[in-house]
């Protein structure tokens, strides 16, 4: 016996009956609606991912790059506070990630050979400012933009570790809720299918 969809049918399929009805539910025609939609999510956010990394605007390509250096400074100020339970002072500046600070407060714990192998300029040849207490966080990291001043639009405008942060967790929330829309797309897709196969492999015994 064999219970399909909550139906018994007698079993009448042999086993060569058994193999050409899975060739035929493979070799089946056609794409459904879901699978179709599938598709379309997944090429539009490959499309999302690959495109921008495709331009090769020089101002663009500055800005990213110039995005990298203060999140990789970020980083090594994190290191730097843990080590030694505080940021460095404004004073004390970045020089602290590649040089022990002199002047007080003197970091009791400071790494040896320091956070970073050295500091960048910035992508403008300008030097990356930072400010302990920070005007838009607990510290700000940032550069003045391409005309080396504060202010300005377009290439001008300055780029800060505040921005870079926000973004940073709107693409996270962006990316988790894409994911689920592909896994849940992928999850509909798989059970059509399987239904599809039990409906044809039923019929099939029946006939």
């Amino acid at each position: 016996m064999l219970n399909v969809d909550g139906m018994k049918v007698v079993n009448t399929a042999t086993t060569a009956q058994v193999g050409a009805i899975a060739k035929r539910v493979t070799r089946r025609g056609g794409f459904t609606l879901i699978e179709i939609l599938v598709v379309i999510v997944i090429m539009g956010i490959l499309a999302a991912l690959v495109v921008p990394k495709l331009m090769s605007r020089p101002d663009e390509a500055r800005a990213v790059a110039a995005k990298h250096d203060i999140m990789t400074l970020m980083q090594a100020l994190k290191m730097y506070r843990l080590d030694n339970a505080r940021y460095p002072t404004t004073e004390q500046g970045l020089q602290a990630l590649i040089a022990k600070p002199a002047g007080g407060p003197v970091p009791k714990n400071w790494k040896s050979g320091g956070y970073i192998e050295r500091l960048p300029n910035d992508p403008w040849g300008g030097s990356y400012q930072y400010l302990s207490p920070g005007a838009q966080g607990e510290i700000d990291v940032f550069s003045f933009g391409a005309d080396g001043a504060a202010g300005g639009e377009g290439i001008d405008a300055g780029i800060g570790s505040w921005q870079i942060e926000s973004g940073l967790v709107l693409a996270q929330t962006f990316t988790r809720h894409v994911c689920c829309l592909c896994v849940t797309a992928l999850q509909l897709a798989v059970n059509h299918t399987r239904r599809l196969d039990l409906r044809s492999l039923r019929y099939s015994s029946l006939s």
